[in-house]
């Protein structure tokens, strides 16, 4: 009977540090939203194989950087970002590239539609240039799409 007793104490303490543990680790999680969209051309073709980085630079005063590429419908996605002000940016060879500042907000998956775009240069073979998120967008305009608050 005694070794049934240590089995029970050990399992009533594990259950009660277990508890008091939970709260943090889902106070932790609450700092972490998420970013999803699709890459595009010009024309609003999907562009697969797109190379998508997420950097976002933390309250904390760290820089948190994530990388993907595009699937063959153009879709990309990241989960667990610490929420914070930051820049999304895609790129492909000979296609171009494009990107949309904005924020990550704790709790929400942001969208955001990347267009590619070459500025005078990809029809050549040339990568293009990292422009803004439309060619037609004003500097600092939204990427299309929601939850992403830009300033």
């Amino acid at each position: 009977m005694i070794p049934m007793k240590k089995f029970l104490m050990l399992f009533v303490l594990m259950a009660v540090a277990g508890l008091a543990l939970a709260p943090s680790l889902d106070a932790a999680g609450s700092h972490f939203g998420g970013l999803a969209g699709r890459v595009v051309d010009a024309s609003g073709n999907a562009v697969p194989g797109a190379a998508v980085e997420v950097r976002v630079h933390t309250p904390s005063g760290h820089t948190y950087t994530a990388r993907t590429h595009s699937d063959r419908r153009g879709r990309y996605s990241f989960h667990r970002v610490p929420a914070g002000p930051g820049v999304v940016r895609a790129h492909k060879q000979g296609v171009g590239g494009g990107r949309g500042r904005g924020a990550i907000i704790a709790g929400l998956v942001g969208r955001a539609q990347i267009v590619l775009n070459c500025a005078g240069g990809c029809p050549g073979g040339s990568p293009g240039r990292r422009g803004g998120p439309e060619p037609s967008a004003p500097p600092g305009a939204p990427a299309p799409g929601g939850a992403i608050l830009l300033p």
